[in-house]
């Protein structure tokens, strides 16, 4: 028997859609809030005006006058050019007074004391000269003089040598001592040949206490020669260049 007859099947209608909530414009962050693990936002303020003030020159303190006039009218400055004292020196009690009208001028520092230590070499240089002056009247003198090879090897021991000498020297005689060179001078004013036997004898007891048994060979490696009266020499620059040039 035939199949019954069915309707064709009817759709179902679709499901309404769901309402959304409504969409609401972002609004905008308050200055100095930050989005989450972002940096904190900050206000840009525009600077103040510069104070016209401030961009003023600076006013000169000295009204265009030059300081150091005022300071040589007080007498605090000397000219170089003159060597002078210019204005007058305040008087303190600690200070001496002005000088009067017409006197030499004071110098512009006084010294500080203590001073150099006196070149022994003006020393000897004077005694020399004193010693020539007066062999024209027939004060005799002897000069002595030592050296040592500077490349020897007893050269290393011309410290003590010279330590020595000095102490076997009378408190008229003068020496001069070039330690570079290695080489000595010794003038004995109002003195004979004995003299300087005398100062040999000293300088070897000295030097054999300073050395023991070293001061021998030391002794042995210097070169001495004594010359009595300046002779032959006729000036003491001439028996200075023999006894440090020659």
């Amino acid at each position: 028997a035939p199949a019954p007859l069915t309707a064709p099947p009817v759709d179902a209608p679709a499901p309404a859609p769901e309402a959304s909530a409504p969409v609401r414009p972002m609004a905008p962050e308050a200055p100095g809030s930050s989005g989450p693990g972002g940096p904190p936002a900050t206000e840009v303020v525009a600077p103040p005006a510069p104070d016209p003030s401030l961009l003023a020159p600076p006013e000169d303190p000295f009204g265009g006058k030059d300081p150091a006039d005022g300071l040589f009218a007080q007498g605090y400055l000397a000219d170089s050019k003159g060597g002078s004292v210019v204005g007058t020196i305040p008087t303190a009690p600690q200070m001496p007074a002005a000088p009067a009208p017409g006197a030499p001028a004071l110098p512009a520092f006084a010294p500080l004391g203590g001073g150099l230590a006196p070149d022994p070499g003006v020393a000897f240089r004077s005694a020399l000269d004193a010693a020539f002056a007066s062999r024209a009247s027939g004060i005799p003198f002897v000069v002595v003089a030592l050296r040592m090879d500077p490349a020897a090897p007893n050269a290393a021991h011309f410290g003590a040598l010279e330590s020595s000498l000095r102490a076997s020297l009378r408190p008229s005689d003068r020496v001069l001592v070039d330690a570079p060179r290695k080489r000595a001078a010794v003038v004995l004013p109002s003195s004979g040949p004995e003299a300087a036997q005398a100062l040999f004898g000293g300088l070897q007891d000295h030097l054999r206490s300073a050395l023991g048994p070293d001061a021998d060979r030391v002794l042995q490696s210097v070169a001495a020669v004594t010359v009595p009266d300046g002779q032959p020499f006729q000036t003491s620059a001439d028996l200075l260049a023999y006894a440090f040039e020659g």
